[in-house]
């Protein structure tokens, strides 16, 4: 199964100047700082509502509230924030440079969140939090097993 995923809408991304701002704060056209330290411009941006979600916590305290289908980049590759684990290492840059900070935990959240997440221009990943995670253009593969049934049943 191929998903797309979302950010809790106040998750912070990084912009072209360094500067950080909620993703349901960007505006289409702006430059934003993409995965590969190259500027990207945001074509559109996605929001909504969610009925759950995933908190992942880094041992440097940093944490992400995220759907479970939202691209994260860990030192084996992109794997959707379902699939990370406690002991995975997550792509993360504090400024500029880009290093790799183990996953503390992994939680569930049940509860509705607000979510948004851009697309880009010619890249597919954002620094959001500090954390390397795929825009909403990035795609990544994920096992049926692993999504929760949708609240209206399977």
């Amino acid at each position: 199964m191929q998903i797309n995923g979302l950010l809790e809408k106040t998750s912070l991304i990084r912009m072209i100047d360094g500067a950080q701002k909620p993703v349901d704060s960007a505006r289409i056209g702006e430059p934003c700082y993409s995965e590969d330290g190259s500027r990207s411009q945001i074509l559109d941006i996605i929001v909504g509502r969610e009925a759950c979600g995933i908190q992942l916590s880094l041992i440097n305290g940093t944490v992400l509230i995220c759907t479970e289908g939202l691209p994260i980049q860990t030192s084996e590759g992109w794997k959707a924030a379902v699939s990370v684990k406690p002991g995975d290492s997550v792509g993360y840059q504090e400024q500029w440079g880009k290093d790799y900070v183990e996953v503390q935990e992994v939680r569930k959240i049940n509860e509705n969140i607000q979510v948004a997440n851009v697309c880009l221009e010619d890249t597919v990943g954002i620094i959001a939090n500090g954390i390397v995670v795929g825009a909403f253009n990035k795609v990544v593969e994920v096992e049926e097993k692993l999504m929760t049934p949708p609240p209206w049943g399977t």
